[in-house]
């Protein structure tokens, strides 16, 4: 009896793309990172505000710390053009109160903003918050103490009409770049800049005019400005020193839109829309490679596939991706055009040390019955709040920001936070394993050996799933999922399209978005044909029972549930006779209370290719 060992070489790996390199196909909720040779559920982002107590908040694309408005706070911009911040007693914690920005001529058009640097001493030693508009820019403090001049490029500098007023309907990122003291703004093909005096250039810097600027970062020698094409033409990642009256280069983007770049040790890094991770090399930007593996989204492995560039639902937002202090890369993520087997929405984390790149956290709803969505109706901003500089108490890492569905149709926008501290709450997540394929044409799969650290709770599970079979799939060859109403705790009705693969007693439920998201449960009952409406029995009870969710089907075979607090390794019965095998291991219990170690498969030979 032959057997095969997972992880190899100690460390789980990938998803990297295609069906043989890594051991991870697809993972939700799991970290990689927390106990390296280790899988154990990811900590939980909470919900910090949302629509219901923060009048007009939409999905915030930018966050930022500062002390413009006389207290030290964060603020954000909200895709509605409204600006939010933490209320006067919340100070430095992003993790209470939100309200919109109630000064005097406070934007209701915001695109972007920044904190600017100017010689002479800030009012009363406040920061200058820069916020571009449609078609000007706004200063708060730049009059006074805590007051707006709403229209300050046009007004005050007098770029109005013909003198260069910013042009409407573009994207106006702006960007402080400290090396030379000057802030840069774009504005269609153009960089506008403003000096440390607060003297405006005009079009400082001229881009080729099929190009359009959609986002600005910086290294520490270089200015990064992300450009999408126009006219069918790839976008481009111009590099600039920020003074220069022309750019240094211009490189491919390698598609037509580079979604966003962070400065990560000096080195850019930027995803384009094609899901490729790009990396600088001195020479020019390449797909980033570890380990001879190519690091990309798993999407782009599936031919045409790709992100759907939507100004109102861009799959990420400029500022969606952050360097944590830890080393990390983390990007707040809609899910690809075309439904994917094996990537969905959520936040991604990228080791650009080791490479592992998946899917680790997600956005829920609200409450302890939530497990996240894994469709995206909107990503926003992500941001590390640096908790030892600003002294949170509570630990909290990272702010998001994004919509989300409640109800298939029905959406709102939150803002969440991620916090570091261990918590006690339930968590429900899984990866699943690369496809194992056989030596032989057939092989019986016998059992399985899992290995893992002692539960700490007798709540704790370990569910063991299989499959040698290929996923469930619709008419169109798409991964099968549906909208389905929920009728009881334990039961929905769903209308399948005739040519979609037909459900089976045992298949496996996942909730993907909507109501009870993030969890799995199986098919004990159908009712009704295949085609027509169909009532479903599972065998968990879940919380909601009305609305509607986006559920995905899958035939995974349960092999069992592993609830023993003093072992630390289990067997299984597979018996799955098939030419290759996946196994789907979900984890539920508090993050980090327990890990998988490591899984060992046994297998033996029914059809051999000697004769």
């Amino acid at each position: 009896m032959a057997q095969i060992d997972l992880p190899p070489q100690k460390r789980w790996t990938g998803p990297y793309l295609g069906e043989y390199e890594g051991t991870l196909w697809r993972t939700f909720n799991v970290d990689l990172e927390n106990n390296p040779g280790n899988i154990t559920l990811s900590r939980s982002f909470s919900s910090v505000t949302d629509t219901t107590t923060a009048t007009n908040l939409g999905v915030i694309d930018a966050f930022i710390r500062t002390n413009a408005s006389n207290v030290d706070r964060w603020w954000g911009v909200s895709r509605n053009g409204r600006l939010f911040r933490t209320d006067s007693d919340s100070s430095t914690f992003p993790t209470t109160t939100w309200n919109q920005d109630s000064l005097d001529s406070t934007p209701t058009d915001a695109k972007d903003f920044t904190v600017h640097e100017r010689d002479s001493d800030s009012y009363a030693g406040e920061d200058q918050l820069f916020v571009t508009r449609d078609s000007t820019i706004a200063v708060l403090n730049d009059l006074a103490t805590n007051v707006w001049n709403g229209n300050w490029w046009v007004t005050t500098k007098g770029h109005g009409g013909s003198d260069c007023a910013l042009k409407t309907g573009v994207p106006h990122p702006i960007e402080y770049f400290p090396l030379v003291r000057t802030t840069l703004v774009g504005d269609a093909n153009f960089i506008h800049t403003i000096d440390k005096s607060d003297c405006t250039t005009p079009r400082r810097l001229t881009l080729p005019p099929y190009y359009q600027v959609e986002s600005i970062f910086t290294t520490a020698y270089r200015t990064w400005i992300l450009c999408s094409g126009l006219r069918g033409m790839n976008g481009a990642i111009v590099e600039w020193d920020g003074s220069s009256t022309t750019y240094n280069r211009i490189y491919d983007a390698q598609s037509i839109y580079p979604l966003a770049g962070v400065n990560y040790n000096d080195i850019p890094i930027v995803v384009n829309n094609r899901g490729m991770i790009l990396e600088f090399d001195a020479n020019g930007f390449s797909q980033m490679v570890r380990g001879g593996q190519k690091i990309s989204f798993p999407f782009y492995g599936e031919g045409s596939n790709a992100f759907v560039v939507n100004t109102s639902k861009l799959p990420i937002a400029p500022r969606g991706m952050t360097v944590t202090d830890d080393g990390l890369i983390f990007i707040n993520v809609k899910e690809p055009g075309l439904a994917s087997h094996r990537q969905m929405g959520g936040i991604w984390c990228l080791n650009p040390f080791t490479g592992n790149f998946y899917s680790k956290h997600s956005l829920s709803n609200g409450g302890d019955t939530d497990f996240g969505n894994q469709i995206i109706d909107a990503p926003g901003a992500i941001k590390l709040i640096n908790a030892s500089a600003s002294g949170l108490t509570n630990d909290a890492y990272l702010l998001a920001g994004g919509r989300v569905e409640s109800s298939v149709g029905t959406t709102f926008s939150r803002i969440w936070a991620f916090n570091r501290a261990y918590g006690g709450s339930t968590r429900k997540g899984y990866f699943i394993t690369q496809y194992l394929h056989s030596d032989s044409i057939q092989e019986m799969w016998d059992a399985i050996w899992v290995k893992f650290s002692a539960f700490k709770s007798s709540n704790d599970r370990i569910i063991i799933k299989a499959r040698g079979v290929n996923p469930l799939v619709d008419v169109n060859k798409r991964p099968l999922q549906a909208t389905c109403t929920w009728t009881g705790a334990t039961t929905f009705t769903v209308t399948l399209d005739s040519g979609d693969d037909t459900l089976v007693v045992g298949d496996e439920i996942e909730t993907l978005t909507g109501r009870n998201t993030g969890q799995l449960a199986h098919i004990t009952v159908i009712s009704g044909s295949h085609g027509a409406l169909q009532t479903i029995t599972i065998d968990e009870s879940f919380t909601a029972t009305s609305g509607t969710s986006t559920i995905r089907f899958d035939r995974w075979k349960k092999l069992g549930v592993i609830n023993n607090t003093t072992k630390y390794f289990t067997p299984l019965n597979v018996g799955i006779s098939s030419s290759f095998i996946q196994f789907k291991i979900e984890l539920r219990g508090p993050s980090v209370d327990f890990n998988i170690q490591s899984l060992i498969a046994y297998l033996k030979t029914q059809t051999s290719t000697t004769k």
